[in-house]
């Protein structure tokens, strides 16, 4: 006890730390090795690597990168344009019940895992998401903390425009984060959706048109690669239904 030293920047300091250091360490040497390779496939992912740190190299294809995903936002005309590209985002992205990963950016979250009324069968689960914070308490809260956070989250939407170069940055900033806060007001609570009992809702595809109408669902499931899916287990149930109204109030 009278020996061991924090780090100056941590604030707790033990055998797990210093184990995680280790794995990192390794992880990274093994990268680094495998960019040195004589096998095409292992140097890849060294070059892979090399690439994600070469910050001079990102910085001179400047927008170039993404160009294509902004123009393809750009093209968006109606709601079935908009319903496919949300669900060419969708991604698998959350586990709700062996890591308690509830967040996604998207405005859905995916998980695949054996039904809860069929466990002989995989299904896909389909979570509430669509927010750039963590939580929906970091939008709805009055504490000093998540006021001061809701601030500097705002201040950075604004410079993520600037720096994609979109016009009326601070104007399409507060339409976003007024939209991302109405999402939030109808997103279930953290206790709610750790709720297992309220997260087994089995939907028959089919339905959702008429059980969360105001989305294309059927274009939205063909993008997702889920329109075979006979049924889907919605964790969110209220959610889906009242994000509907949030979304088109918007539109």
């Amino acid at each position: 006890m009278k020996a061991a030293q924090i780090p100056s920047d941590r604030p707790s300091y033990g055998a797990v730390d210093l184990i995680v250091e280790k794995v990192r360490a390794r992880t990274a040497d093994l990268i680094k090795g495998a960019g040195k390779s004589n096998d095409a496939e292992a140097k890849k992912v060294g070059d892979y690597y090399d690439a994600f740190i070469d910050e001079e190299a990102i910085e001179k294809k400047d927008l170039t990168p993404i160009k294509s995903e902004l123009d393809e936002i750009a093209r968006l005309a109606d709601k079935t344009a908009l319903a496919r590209l949300l669900g060419s985002q969708l991604r698998a992205d959350v586990d709700p019940l062996n890591a308690t990963n509830f967040y996604t950016d998207r405005l859905f979250g995916i998980w695949v895992s054996p039904d809860l009324n069929n466990p002989t069968h995989n299904v896909p689960y389909l979570l509430q998401g669509g927010l750039g914070l963590p939580d929906r308490d970091n939008y709805l809260s009055t504490e000093k903390n998540d006021v001061e956070l809701q601030a500097k989250y705002r201040e950075h939407i604004v410079t993520i425009f600037k720096l994609a170069q979109v016009a009326d940055a601070e104007g399409k900033a507060a339409r976003i984060y007024d939209l991302e806060r109405m999402i939030a007001t109808v997103h279930a609570s953290r206790t709610d959706s750790a709720d297992i009992q309220k997260a087994n809702n089995p939907w028959p595809t089919k339905d959702f048109s008429n059980k969360a109408p105001g989305l294309d669902w059927t274009t939205f499931f063909r993008a997702a690669a889920l329109l075979g899916q006979p049924t889907i287990v919605v964790w969110h149930p209220c959610g889906n239904r009242h994000l509907r109204a949030r979304l088109e109030a918007t539109a």
